[in-house]
């Protein structure tokens, strides 16, 4: 399996692509993700009650096939800093997947992102979108914050870590590794981690009106945040080969 990527922000979430996916499979990824976030944030914006990860993995399983899916849900222990690519490795630790392993990997290789930096921004922005009238009431109400990881490996598949929590803190600098009090948190961080293949069937009945749906809304949320990279060698050497 080639740990070779180029690296997109998406969204909330940071989408590694490994060589070889090719052109016409990589705009089908890029925009079924982003379609599946735009359609959750939407449904949450219209019913408060609405749990977001459910909603995007039930519009990504229109037309991305899950072969498992595996929830955990994580209590901060009192007095205890922690960040949320810690919370994401413990919640992936005692999988034996060769996809999750190396979607772990990954997010040693997040880690080391700059914490300032235009793509960055725009994560931030995604990760914890703003709500207005509540800001306007109440400053440090408590606001949604959702980070998602991902792994698209050819033929098209998808290792996705989505990891859901709510604070009053707002993010900075790389939110992957801004640490948190348990007191910052309110409840507990939901991480859910599954793996899918795209169906080429289904997602055929859907992509003309995908495309169509988040045409005008890829500058402000897609970017590429490096050049193809060997995820080995920037572990190694903490190298990131920027655009």
């Amino acid at each position: 399996m080639s740990k070779e990527c180029s690296v997109f922000v998406n969204g909330a979430a940071i989408v590694l692509v490994s060589t070889g996916y090719g052109g016409a499979k990589e705009k089908d990824l890029m925009n079924s993700i982003l379609f599946a976030q735009l359609v959750a944030n939407k449904r949450v914006i219209k019913n408060s009650a609405t749990n977001w990860s459910t909603e995007y993995l039930g519009v990504l399983g229109d037309f991305w096939v899950r072969n498992f899916k595996v929830r955990h849900d994580i209590s901060l222990e009192k007095n205890q800093l922690a960040a949320p690519v810690e919370w994401a490795a413990m919640a992936m630790a005692n999988s034996d997947e060769g996809e999750v392993r190396a979607l772990a990997e990954s997010l040693e290789w997040i880690a080391r992102l700059p914490c300032s930096s235009p793509e960055l921004n725009m994560l931030r922005s995604k990760a914890q979108p703003a709500s207005v009238g509540d800001e306007m009431l109440d400053p440090a109400s408590l606001k949604a914050v959702r980070l998602l990881v991902i792994l698209a490996q050819n033929p098209p598949s998808m290792t996705c870590l989505c990891l859901e929590f709510k604070t009053r803190k707002a993010l900075e600098g790389n939110p992957w590794t801004q640490h948190f009090r348990a007191e910052d948190v309110d409840g507990p961080v939901s991480a859910r981690y599954f793996r899918a293949t795209l169906s080429e069937t289904l997602y055929e009945l859907y992509r003309n009106a995908i495309a169509l749906k988040v045409r005008d809304r890829l500058s402000d949320n897609v970017v590429s945040l490096a050049k193809a990279v060997d995820i080995s060698t920037v572990l190694a050497h903490g190298e990131l080969d920027h655009e």
